[in-house]
């Protein structure tokens, strides 16, 4: 949320690494050319959110990333276009909603000051399957 400081917070991620592991932030013309060489791809833009945009600006040809099986993860909690679109060129993709679940998990551990139980976690897991 602040492009600002985005640089120095993952120039300061990839030097606590200790894999082989390069963090780079790059803007949708960027990313069209990246394509051909990224493993992971992290998208976290409101694109795919409801009531915000609905298309990214750009056209992305995954093709090349499904054919290494690069993974794709897109932040929106929703099921998106881009991670449809991921599996559909065989890449591994996943949706935001782990990460909903793990906000929620860790928010009810700092509001009772205790870890959650198991059980509970697993019923706020099953709470975000489809019907």
């Amino acid at each position: 949320r602040r492009p600002d400081q985005l640089a120095a917070e993952l120039a300061s991620m990839s030097k606590e690494s200790v894999s082989k592991t390069s963090l780079e932030p790059c803007d949708y013309p960027g990313l069209v050319t990246a394509l051909g060489s990224l493993d992971l791809l992290v998208h976290a833009t409101p694109v795919g959110m409801v009531g915000g945009p609905t298309r990214l600006p750009v056209a992305l040809d995954l093709a090349s990333m499904g054919a290494r099986r690069a993974r794709v993860v897109d932040v929106v909690y929703p099921r998106t276009a881009l991670v449809e679109r991921a599996r559909s060129v065989g890449c591994p993709a996943q949706d935001g909603l782990p990460m909903l679940l793990w906000q929620g998990v860790f928010a009810l551990e700092g509001w009772r000051g205790a870890p959650l139980p198991a059980a509970a976690i697993a019923a706020m897991r099953a709470a975000l399957q489809p019907v």
